[in-house]
């Protein structure tokens, strides 16, 4: 990564680049051909759509990985990603001097921004070509979409919308914690518990990370070691039994969740807390 130039590819370009998620160095685009998903975006959880192709400039932290969004974040997302450096932009203007104006424009840009009408129209469909064409055309079709920065028409700041209703914001997490104690034991689904809650799945993730601070499974994987620990320190059941009575139907699954939590295997902890 020190001496990237030009990254591009799909969502592994972005999600397996650790060195990009808490200090962004780099320009980057991103163009989502299908799915959806969640992102994290200087600190604020994100809906990632269709169709959205959103730019984002060096020094603004973000992150597209699965264990930030707490599991919940869908990784089913086509999409097109191209990464590039003050270095490369530097280089270009050694040979293209007649882009001095569009890389001044992206040295200035502060915030990420997204890209609508004319501009999107032209620039998807650039983004989208560099997953299929030939190695040697990218550089041609990358300077094609560098050169749209020329002007700021058709890009807008992605502002601070709204992310989670506070009004009743403290009655929605009491019906969330009560309808998860209440089926503890039984899978809980997302569908399920999002429409019990009133929200659709997207607003409910959301939501959900806000007030929780992690994600849906993780909570309720964290409520069951609860339920668990307090069973194995009565030792009156088997490790099996335990795993069942927490709602866990993989013995395996259980004991390698509860070693996460507690840094030891169920039989460790029954026997640390009944010499305790």
């Amino acid at each position: 990564m020190a001496q990237l130039s030009y990254l591009q590819g799909g969502m592994d370009v972005i999600a397996q680049s650790s060195e990009t998620q808490k200090t962004n160095k780099y320009w980057t685009l991103i163009y989502v051909k299908s799915g959806a998903g969640l992102y994290i975006l200087e600190d604020r959880l994100r809906v990632l759509n269709d169709g959205d192709l959103i730019i984002i400039p060096p020094r603004i932290s973000y992150s597209f990985l699965a264990q930030d969004l707490g599991g919940e974040y869908n990784e089913n997302i086509d999409a097109s990603v191209l990464k590039f450096g003050e270095t490369w932009l530097n280089g270009l203007l050694t040979v293209f001097r007649t882009l001095g104006e569009v890389v001044l424009k992206l040295k200035e840009m502060k915030s990420a921004m997204s890209a609508k009408g004319k501009k999107w129209l032209r620039m998807s469909s650039l983004m989208a070509d560099l997953k299929t064409c030939h190695p040697s055309v990218q550089p041609l079709k990358i300077i094609e979409l560098i050169e749209l920065f020329k002007t700021s028409a058709d890009f807008y700041p992605i502002t601070d919308a709204v992310l989670y209703d506070d009004v009743n914001a403290e009655d929605k997490v009491t019906r969330i914690k009560r309808y998860i104690s209440c089926h503890l034991l039984n899978r809980i689904t997302l569908d399920e518990i999002s429409e019990y809650a009133g929200m659709n799945r997207t607003y409910f993730c959301l939501f959900f990370k806000r007030h929780f601070g992690t994600g849906l499974t993780d909570y309720i994987n964290l409520e069951r070691m609860k339920k668990a620990s307090s069973l194995l320190g009565q030792g009156l059941t088997s490790v099996s039994d335990v795993a069942r009575e927490c709602g866990f139907l993989n013995v395996t699954y259980f004991n390698r969740v509860f070693r996460k939590n507690y840094g030891m295997s169920p039989t460790e902890y029954r026997n640390k807390v009944q010499k305790s």
